[in-house]
């Protein structure tokens, strides 16, 4: 469990004299990640209080600090000084905190979001995906012939066609079987963008194998509509 303290960053400032400025204000940790604990200690190692020059062990106490000779662009509940070349330095602590923060709010859409899809739901979309994947109809078993097999790598994800961030559910009728590399490319791209950009660069063959597997999913999710529209009749 990464340790959450209640702070954003809003921005930076670069300054001539070679120090840069970060901005940061206060955030709710129930609607938003804050900044972990090894963001706050780097910056409480390297920084100081941008208005009192102070040290930052207790980080609330500066912001009641009164504005420095520093003019920050905009306005902040806390701004922190540190050297431009030690923030460069250490540019992989600023990208494990990006990718702990995309995946917070990640898990908050995804809880947020409608809808669910059982097991025996997938099994029958890997049957009409014709075990491929349904962006460039690569195979999704694995070295040993199955699909995310026991002691084998990950071949298969479940992709939300439309993504979490733009307000996609967990229907059935949303996802589609991807292999990695697609998913890690499409990321919260609308699938109509995806699929229009990979049947361009298919080749003739590999575009009718697409839009076979394409037609196979979208017949199945006309059928799983109109069950639902009878099933809501005989109630």
């Amino acid at each position: 469990m990464v340790r959450r303290y209640p702070y954003e960053r809003l921005g930076d400032q670069v300054f001539s004299d070679g120090m840069i400025g970060c901005r940061f204000q206060r955030v709710d940790l129930n609607a938003r990640f804050g900044i972990s604990d090894e963001l706050r200690q780097f910056f409480t190692q390297h920084g100081r209080c941008a208005r009192c020059n102070g040290t930052l062990e207790d980080w609330s106490i500066h912001e009641a600090c009164k504005a420095g000779a520093r003019r920050f662009f905009q306005s902040s509940d806390l701004e922190v000084l540190l050297p431009l070349d030690t923030f460069h330095v250490h540019w992989k602590v600023r990208v494990r905190e990006t990718r702990r923060r995309t995946s917070f709010h990640r898990a908050l859409k995804s809880k947020a979001a409608p809808g669910s899809r059982t097991a025996e739901q997938i099994r029958t979309l890997l049957a009409l995906q014709e075990r491929r994947c349904y962006y460039c109809y690569r195979s999704l078993e694995g070295p040993g012939g199955a699909v995310n097999g026991p002691g084998e790598p990950t071949s298969c994800h479940e992709d939300h066609y439309v993504s979490l961030h733009h307000g996609g559910s967990h229907f059935i009728s949303n996802i589609v079987l991807a292999c990695v590399s697609c998913n890690s490319r499409k990321s919260d791209l609308h699938g109509d963008d995806f699929v229009r950009e990979a049947l361009e660069q298919a080749t003739l063959v590999r575009r009718r194998q697409l839009l076979r597997i394409h037609r196979n999913r979208a017949a199945h999710a006309c059928r799983l509509v109109v069950e639902v529209v009878v099933d809501a009749g005989d109630d």
